[in-house]
């Protein structure tokens, strides 16, 4: 198990690195105003991120789960001419296409979706953002995705190469850059770009209810959940009654009563509503 804390040291040093970078850039080229305290949105974005996505499923739940799953389940081997370039993209590929079933379902499903709202309380969307997890989402996201790896024998370092990327590119889809219209463009042929992942943030479900993918955007167009609207200039970030809160609020929040009603609510109460302008 230690061996896989340091294997994964180098990628949260490249994520958090990566991650502090795109802060500076969005400061100095922002695309879209920001409405909150932005020192402390951030700083309370900041915390939850190191509290859950560092510590809670880098350096815990993932290890803690390979570990017990490799000494207590039999796991496939896999033949040794099974390997190379094309089984990395396959299984990065699987992983990728799993964190995009996970966070559907996040939007889904009631139970999910307390969790899940958590990062959708947010009123603004950066860099931040991406790390605004909650810590009982990455237990049950955790708990299904890395049995998933180890029973079909991804190899370990596979799946830290993925985390470090979903880890980039969850920092990225969310920034708040103001990007040059035909490099993300470019960008947009193959990854989930900011602009891309920005209408997903929307306060109506016609918005919202969309562009799920993580690192790959095809997801979406695969499974017809894609949207290809840009913001408007009235484009509204969160959700409906309900604000932001603090870092201790927002942990509790899944477990309280007044919670953040699930998507079927808010699907009723927005249905027939317009979008914004296409792309």
């Amino acid at each position: 198990m230690l061996e896989l804390l340091r294997e994964a040291a180098p990628g949260l040093f490249i994520g958090f690195s990566i991650t502090l970078i795109l802060c500076i850039l969005e400061v100095i080229y922002p695309k879209h105003e920001i409405v909150q305290t932005v020192g402390l949105r951030r700083v309370r974005n900041f915390t939850i991120g190191i509290l859950w996505r560092v510590f809670a499923s880098t350096l815990l739940i993932t290890p803690v789960t390979m570990y017990f799953i490799y000494k207590f389940f039999p796991v496939w081997h896999r033949p040794d001419w099974y390997s190379g370039i094309i089984p990395f993209v396959i299984d990065f590929l699987f992983m990728d296409f799993l964190g995009y079933a996970m966070h559907y379902l996040g939007h889904k499903v009631p139970f999910l979706w307390r969790f899940h709202s958590v990062h959708h309380l947010d009123e603004n969307v950066d860099t931040t953002t991406g790390l605004r997890d909650h810590f009982g989402e990455k237990v049950i996201d955790l708990c299904i995705r890395v049995p998933a790896f180890v029973l079909l024998s991804i190899p370990v370092h596979t799946v830290i190469y993925y985390e470090v990327s979903l880890f980039v590119a969850m920092a990225f889809h969310h920034s708040n850059i103001r990007i040059p219209y035909k490099l993300e463009k470019v960008i947009g042929y193959v990854f989930t770009t900011p602009k891309f992942h920005g209408v997903h943030h929307g306060r109506k479900y016609t918005y919202t209810d969309s562009n799920y993918s993580l690192v790959f955007w095809f997801w979406d167009a695969i499974f017809n959940t894609v949207s290809l609207h840009e913001r408007p200039k009235d484009f509204e970030i969160g959700l409906d009654k309900f604000s932001d809160k603090s870092v201790l609020d927002l942990v509790i929040q899944p477990f309280m009563h007044n919670k953040p009603a699930s998507w079927k609510v808010n699907e009723k109460e927005n249905s027939g509503k317009g979008v914004g302008n296409e792309i």
